[in-house]
């Protein structure tokens, strides 16, 4: 079998639920062996899987042990998809410093390290594909999400520069801009408002499409970018919004 029709060999962080979990169920409905990594041990159980391993992304050690561990049960690595991401508000001058640094460690910590420690495992399958999740708030920002809106603008840059640096071992490096997603994050992002419902119903009415976009959208866009189609498509910055940032 060729190496572009035999199965993947598929690692996706933040694997317990939301799009993580859709894209893991993608990469598994087209034949691909996939491990999922998370912290929430629990919720990584419900998941059909066929590697798991507990960890969390903005400790060196732990993406270490997961990753090596990971790789080592599927026999290598040649797709990653750094899909863990935590939400976050408030401005600059109201923000703590703790919550901000909770947020870059793992939305931007996150994906340095995980990229950092299956890089290697990439290299030695010849090269392959990581596709780090960002945001639309990564591209345009929004009120009182100072820290998230820095986050993913960082996780877009560093996408371009790994892209830039890895070329050279066959390793594509893309993103996905996902809108809001209908997922466990978004409504606890809701939940942390005066009036959830209320800014639920407001948000959804600036979706051009009418409403959020769903996690299977994204995974199917994550499909797309490991593809041997989109061999060409590198450093490339996917946009999959419901039209938000036009609007």
């Amino acid at each position: 079998m060729s190496a572009s029709l035999r199965p993947r060999r598929v690692l996706v962080t933040g694997a317990a639920s939301g799009i993580g979990a859709s894209t893991a169920a993608r990469f598994r409905a087209a034949g691909d062996r996939v491990a999922g990594v998370d912290r929430d041990a629990e919720a990584l159980q419900m998941v059909e899987l066929d590697v798991r391993a507990t960890g969390d992304v903005s400790d060196e050690g732990s993406v270490r042990a997961a990753v090596d561990e990971t790789a080592r049960a599927l026999g290598g690595l040649d797709v990653l998809v750094s899909a863990a991401g935590v939400a976050g508000r408030g401005n600059v001058a109201d923000l703590d410093a703790a919550e901000w640094d909770r947020v870059f460690a793992i939305n931007v910590r996150g994906l340095f390290l995980t990229a950092k420690h299956a890089i290697p495992h990439l290299r030695n399958a010849g090269g392959g594909s990581i596709i780090n999740l960002a945001s639309q708030l990564g591209l345009v920002a929004a009120p009182d999400a100072a820290a998230y809106c820095a986050s993913k603008g960082a996780a877009i840059q560093l996408t371009r520069a790994m892209a830039i640096d890895h070329a050279t071992d066959g390793i594509t490096v893309n993103a996905i801009c996902p809108g809001p997603t209908a997922t466990p994050m978004l409504d606890a992002y809701f939940d942390g408002s005066d009036d959830p419902d209320a800014e639920r119903a407001d948000f959804e009415a600036t979706m051009l499409t009418g409403r959020f976009v769903q996690p299977e959208e994204i995974a199917e866009a994550a499909f797309y970018l490991a593809h041997p189609a989109a061999r060409s498509t590198t450093g490339a910055v996917l946009v999959v919004d419901a039209g938000y940032v036009i609007r």
